[in-house]
């Protein structure tokens, strides 16, 4: 005990749970595939250990290597490398023939078709010819009309370590869609809509708020475009307006697209990655979530208190 003592220190600073926590999957679950003998069991033991890792190893590889074989090498220096190493990945060809709805279909060899949001894959199917550039489409010999070389979908976008993802089945769990807010440009919508004191532009520097509108949306996932287009995100949007709902949060309502027939869709765009300024915590108004509180971040809460003219915090 003393020794233990002058090697570990005191006996509470200690605590056994990790250790007996990796001696379930490092020494218990590899001894059921030994012989159960004294004499080899330490042998056989070591060895399935080894071996574990070597399969875990190459599986973790093949899950997330992106395959150089792709009928285009994007540069994994560059935008692609934005996209996590732990998210799935799928190359998709795009369909572009004359006069008909644009068609996709994945790489033969992909196996996580569910992993991408339906309306994600609907949307590109629906709009993917307005970001056609010319240089990428190519005659197409096995289908009428054109292809372009085709691009990665993904489902999480990594960024000075902070992980957005936008997954229809996660760890098969079900869908993970974050919100996060997205910065807009003003003179893509008309003049700007003051937001006092709603925090909607919170995480970036004032210059750069006065010139911009923020509005938040849900990630359905990410597309990687060849360049210069690059990484884009694809997020169901709320609208502009808004308005400031209990003392630590913003109202806002989900935007939506009007078709004949009375019936409404949820918008949907295509913006690139850069536009995310931060991860927003959404809670529905209502069962139907027509609109969402958007919680404010914890730094805000003490201004809140503060008397007029007051800065410090208490």
């Amino acid at each position: 005990m003393p020794d233990d003592i002058k090697r570990n220190g005191a006996p509470q600073g200690s605590h056994t749970g990790p250790t007996e926590h990796n001696h379930i999957r490092l020494v218990k679950r590899p001894a059921k595939g030994t012989q159960q003998c004294a004499e080899v069991f330490d042998k056989q033991l070591g060895q399935r250990v080894s071996d574990s890792y070597i399969v875990d190893m190459a599986y973790q590889r093949m899950t997330t290597q992106i395959d150089s074989n792709q009928p285009l090498a994007l540069d994994l220096e560059g935008e692609a490398a934005q996209l996590s190493s732990q998210g799935s990945k799928e190359w998709i060809s795009f369909l572009t023939p004359p006069n008909k709805p644009a068609q996709f279909r994945f790489d033969p060899t992909c196996k996580r078709n569910d992993h991408f949001c339906p309306d994600l894959l609907q949307f590109l199917k629906s709009h993917i010819k307005v970001y056609l550039l010319p240089e990428w489409q190519i005659s197409a010999e096995d289908v009428p009309g054109f292809t372009i070389p085709g691009a990665y979908l993904g489902t999480e976008y990594k960024r000075d370590g902070i992980i957005f993802r936008g997954h229809a089945n996660y760890r098969n769990g079900g869908p993970w869609y974050d919100w996060v807010m997205l910065r807009w440009d003003v003179e893509d919508t008309g003049k700007p809509i003051p937001t006092p004191g709603c925090q909607a532009g919170y995480g970036d520097d004032d210059n750069i708020v006065q010139h911009h509108l923020y509005a938040p949306g849900q990630i359905l996932g990410f597309v990687n475009f060849p360049q210069p287009t690059g990484l884009q995100v694809v997020v169901s949007t709320c609208d502009y307006h808004h308005k400031q709902g209990s003392v630590f949060s913003t109202l806002w309502q989900k935007s939506y697209v009007y078709h004949s027939g009375h019936r409404k869709t949820r918008r949907i765009e295509i913006v690139d990655v850069d536009s995310i300024v931060r991860h927003c915590l959404m809670v529905p108004h209502d069962n139907i979530e027509s609109c969402y509180h958007e919680i404010w971040c914890q730094e805000l809460w003490s201004n809140q208190f503060n008397l007029p003219g007051d800065d410090s915090g208490t």
